[in-house]
């Protein structure tokens, strides 16, 4: 009935300052497509098609920590001290994970798996806790706060400023932070020395890196997808990939947006926002083609992704 194309053109780019669009010369595809009988579907701005329609890579020859929003570089910086680290995973121990992938049916990662690793290009990443790491981390920290804590309630009996006080309840609540860390962790390590708390799927492709997918386990507040990220983009720049793309954004970069969160997460990182010429159908029978339509067939097949299902 006919044949669908996205061909990984990309048309433009998004401005992350102010949001604006920035066209390309290759816009101009557009319009040549559509005068050779192909038909331009709907842009979408969220999900909607097989293929993101929006991406964000990261330029690893440019890239640097201090170019990260300062939020951004809060969290990794928060996660660093809660004893993570980036491990390979070996596929046959899938089920391990399954209680934080995306997909359900485990085979369809071990074929996926078993496609790429033909040629050697795919990586699966695991993010582990290390929760003996995290209580010495915690200790550190409490131990050395404490003394603070000490020298900002002489300060406070001196002096009534509204500074000197401020001072003294950030160190209170970070004093409560690293207690509740240490009680936290205590708890897990009856159990497990570490536990699995996020993954990556990413493969390789000459110069660039492509995460697939991830996810993690939010029930740890250790900020691991910041975590996660930032050693993925380490990673690839030690390895001299050019370019790693941390997957799709949506189009609509509104506070009301139901992707608002994905996508400040993303950004985050200071990435380039590309833009890609989108889906095409080459109708070949259009009886069926509008009965295919008209049936909700193609809708059926082509299937939408659910906010779950899309890269975090």
């Amino acid at each position: 009935a006919f044949i669908k194309v996205n061909p990984e053109i990309v048309i433009g780019g998004i401005n992350t300052r102010d949001y604006s669009f920035v066209s390309n010369p290759n816009a101009s595809l557009v319009t040549k497509l559509v005068a050779l009988g192909y038909k331009k579907l709907k842009n979408n701005l969220y999900f909607e098609s097989q293929t993101p329609r929006f991406e964000a890579y990261i330029d690893l020859k440019r890239t640097k920590f201090e170019n990260y929003t300062k939020a951004t570089r809060n969290k990794v910086n928060n996660s660093k001290r809660k004893g993570l680290k980036l491990e390979k995973f070996d596929i046959d121990n899938i089920s391990d994970i399954s209680s934080i992938l995306l997909k359900k049916d485990l085979n369809a990662y071990r074929t996926f798996h078993s496609i790429f690793s033909e040629n050697d290009s795919i990586d699966f990443y695991v993010v582990k806790s290390d929760f003996e790491q995290l209580i010495k981390n915690s200790e550190k920290l409490y131990e050395e706060e404490l003394d603070k804590n000490y020298l900002y309630n002489e300060i406070i009996h001196r002096s009534n400023k509204k500074s000197a006080i401020n001072t003294k309840m950030n160190s209170d609540a970070k004093i409560t932070i690293y207690k509740n860390e240490i009680k936290f962790a205590t708890n897990l390590l009856k159990d497990n020395k570490d536990v699995i708390v996020a993954y990556a799927i990413v493969v390789r492709q000459d110069n660039r890196a492509v995460l697939i997918e991830s996810n993690f386990d939010r029930s740890f507040p250790f900020n691991q997808n910041y975590f996660l990220f930032d050693a993925l983009i380490n990673k690839y720049k030690e390895n001299k990939f050019e370019y790693l793309s941390i997957g799709p954004v949506s189009g609509d970069f509104k506070k009301d947006s139901p992707y608002y969160t994905l996508n400040r997460f993303k950004i985050g990182f200071n990435p380039s926002i590309y833009e890609f010429i989108g889906e095409f159908d080459l109708v070949i029978n259009k009886y069926m083609y509008n009965y295919l339509l008209r049936s909700g067939r193609l809708a059926k097949e082509f299937n939408k992704k659910s906010i779950d299902e899309v890269n975090r």
